[in-house]
């Protein structure tokens, strides 16, 4: 069973979501704070090895009229990097409602405390960018 990580990079976080590419189910997993570019490529190659990593999904973002966003090319420049530093399928997948849809589901699990939201929040975006990556590949299998 193909195992799939999902990123959403952010300049300050990145949020980690692990899925099962056969029962198309994913989970938030992990919040990283980004500190420099080696130091997250070292984090991500330990999760992928320790978690068995087949494929990784990363959100690339747009505006709502498809136009590239000013943090489209930090994300495009940091696909490239991590393509040089792991031999995995590295997916792109647009994300341009994702954020909206993990706010939905931050709201309705009804959190008090900020801090543990501003982590969550990036898992939850993570974890909709790979069921986004599940609806389009259902889609193309019908």
């Amino acid at each position: 069973m193909a195992k799939i990580l999902a990123i959403d990079y952010g300049l300050k976080r990145i949020g980690l979501a692990i899925g099962n590419e056969e029962l198309k189910i994913a989970v938030p997993y992990k919040t990283l704070i980004k500190t420099d570019n080696q130091s997250l490529f070292t984090t991500l190659k330990e999760i992928i090895a320790l978690e068995k990593i087949d494929k990784i999904v990363i959100g690339i973002p747009y505006y709502l009229n498809g136009e590239p966003s000013l943090t489209t090319k930090q994300v495009l420049n940091f696909t490239k990097k991590l393509k040089k530093e792991v031999n995995l399928p590295i997916l792109q997948i647009d994300e341009r409602y994702t954020s909206f849809e993990a706010e939905k589901k931050l709201s309705a699990l009804n959190l008090k405390n900020k801090k543990k939201k501003k982590l969550l929040i990036d898992q939850l975006a993570a974890s909709v960018i790979l069921e986004q990556y599940f609806l389009q590949n259902t889609k193309s299998n019908i």
